[in-house]
């Protein structure tokens, strides 16, 4: 049978003030072996499964379409960067997002229909909302490194309206993973 690898996330939408962040940065950085994501495949994570029979899609669909038929669009604010790993070694650049109510909600809901019934491989216990730029193979200067992603914390400030999440398929290359939607849910806007 065959598989596919998905998650569900929030696609974010890039303004030309996070473009240009987004560019600064990468220049700045360039001289690091620092793999940055492509500008519009930008997303945030609410849930991964991994590898995935496809008979399963239809029913993820149907479950999907409830939770977002049940839950309210919001506001989302980035407002700072930072990394994953250690701090000699850090492995992820990312920015994050205030933990807004209603996007806690949205997870939660997500959580508790997948992981209840292990639908889904992997899944951290503790979510960090956060929205990956870049994964990092190698620093050559950490205090440089940290200098640089320093300066940006004031810069990445960004405000987004969500009313929908998607159904990604995941596609490894040797580039890197390529995000295809299979699906989008609308959140409900009628729910008083």
């Amino acid at each position: 049978m065959p598989f596919k690898r998905l998650f569900i996330a929030i696609k974010i939408i890039s303004s030309e003030e996070l473009k240009n962040c987004f560019n600064s940065l990468k220049f700045q950085l360039k001289h690091e072996n620092v793999v940055f994501s492509d500008i519009n495949q930008l997303h945030l994570t609410l849930l991964f499964f991994g590898k995935t029979d496809e008979i399963q899609i239809p029913e993820i669909n149907k479950v999907l379409n409830c939770i977002a038929s049940n839950s309210l669009p919001f506001n989302l604010e980035i407002n700072h960067i930072g990394t994953f790993g250690k701090k000699k070694y850090p492995k992820t650049l990312w920015i994050g997002v205030n933990k807004n109510p209603l996007l806690l909600e949205l997870k939660t809901k997500i959580n508790n229909e997948f992981l209840k019934e292990k639908k889904v491989i992997t899944e951290s216990p503790d979510f960090i909302p956060h929205i990956t730029l870049a994964r990092i193979k190698h620093i050559n200067n950490v205090q440089d490194f940290y200098s640089t992603v320093e300066k940006y914390k004031d810069f990445f400030k960004y405000k987004l309206y969500v009313d929908k999440f998607h159904l990604f398929e995941s596609t490894l290359t040797p580039q890197g993973a390529i995000y295809n939607i299979l699906n989008t849910f609308i959140l409900n806007q009628k729910i008083l």
